[in-house]
C-alpha cells in the first residue's frame, strides 16, 4: 500500500512539474506575442515616419520646383523694366525669339516711338497700372506696330495733348486687355488715340479698356480705320467716351473698306 501511495504521490509531482512546464511555456509564448505586437507597433511607427518624411520631401520639392518656376518665368519670360532705355532694350534686344512679357514697374516718360515687329506684350500691376507718359514730338506715337503683335494689359498710354497713341502698319494685331487706357493722344491730322493705314490688322478693345479724351484735328478722335482687310473689334465691356475730332468721327472714324464690329461695347462720341 505504502508503494502505492509512494507511486500516487510520484505521479501527482509530475503531474504538477508538467503543468508547471506548461504555464511558463504559455507565458513565454504570451511574451513573445507581445514582444511581436510591440515590434508590430515600432514597424507601423516606422512607416508613419517614413510617409511623413517622403510627404516633407515631396513638399521641399514642389516648393523648389515653383520657385525655380518663378526664376525661369523672371529670366526668361518676363522682362522686368522701371525707365524708357529698359524698355527699348527690352523690346529691340528679346531673351528669345518667342512672345515676350514685359513688366513696367514704375511710369515711364517716352521720348521715342517705338517699333513692334513680334508678339510683345507690355503690362503691369492691373491695382496699380503704370503709365507710359509721352514726352516726345508732336503727332509722334508711342509704339508703330508693323507685321508683329502688341497687347496692353493695366498699362496706360497718355499722350499730355501732344501726340502719342499706336499707329498699325501692314500685317499686325494690336489687342488692349483689361486695365488698358488709351488717352489724352493727339494728333493734327487723323487717329488721335489709333491709326491704321496698312492692311490685315486687327484692333481689338476687350471688357475693361478704355480710349478717352484724344483728340484728331481732322477724323477720328478715338480710333481711325481705313484699310483692306483692316477690322476693330470692340467687346462687351470695352469703352470709349470723351474723344473730339475737328471734322468727323469724335469716337471712330471708319472708311474705305474697313471694317468695324461693335459687340455690346459701350462708345460716347464727341
Amino acid at each position: 500500500m505504502k508503494k502505492a501511495y509512494s507511486l500516487i504521490a510520484i505521479a501527482i509531482l509530475i503531474l504538477n512539474y508538467m503543468s508547471s512546464i506548461l504555464v511558463l511555456s504559455n507565458t513565454v509564448h504570451e511574451i513573445s506575442m507581445d514582444g511581436l505586437e510591440v515590434d508590430n507597433e515600432i514597424k507601423e511607427v516606422d512607416i508613419e515616419d517614413e510617409i511623413k518624411a517622403v510627404k516633407i520631401e515631396d513638399k521641399i520639392e514642389a516648393e523648389m520646383e515653383t520657385e525655380i518656376d518663378e526664376r525661369v518665368m523672371l529670366s526668361n519670360e518676363y522682362t522686368t523694366v522701371n525707365n524708357f532705355v529698359e524698355l527699348q532694350s527690352a523690346i529691340y534686344n528679346p531673351l528669345s525669339g518667342g512672345e515676350q512679357v514685359i513688366y513696367v514697374t514704375e511710369d515711364i516718360e517716352m521720348t521715342e516711338t517705338i517699333t513692334i515687329s513680334r508678339p510683345i506684350t507690355i503690362k503691369s500691376d492691373i491695382n496699380h497700372p503704370a503709365t507710359l507718359k509721352w514726352k516726345g514730338e508732336a503727332d509722334a506715337r508711342h509704339f508703330y506696330v508693323e507685321r508683329g503683335q502688341l497687347t496692353l494689359e493695366a498699362i496706360t498710354l497718355d499722350g499730355h495733348d501732344v501726340g502719342g497713341g499706336i499707329s498699325l502698319g501692314i500685317l499686325c494685331t494690336v489687342t488692349m486687355e483689361k486695365g488698358s487706357v488709351l488717352q489724352n493722344n493727339r494728333s493734327t491730322t487723323i487717329g488721335g488715340g489709333v491709326y491704321t493705314h496698312g492692311s490685315n490688322i486687327e484692333f481689338i478693345m476687350k471688357e475693361g479698356a478704355t480710349i478717352q479724351n484724344n483728340t484728331a484735328e481732322i477724323g477720328g478722335g478715338g480710333v481711325f480705320l481705313e484699310g483692306i482687310s483692316n477690322i476693330f473689334v470692340m467687346e462687351e465691356g470695352a469703352v470709349i467716351r470723351e474723344n473730339t475730332a475737328g471734322n468727323s468721327g469724335g469716337g471712330v472714324r471708319v472708311q474705305q473698306r474697313g471694317e468695324f464690329v461693335m459687340n455690346g461695347g459701350y462708345g460716347v462720341y464727341q
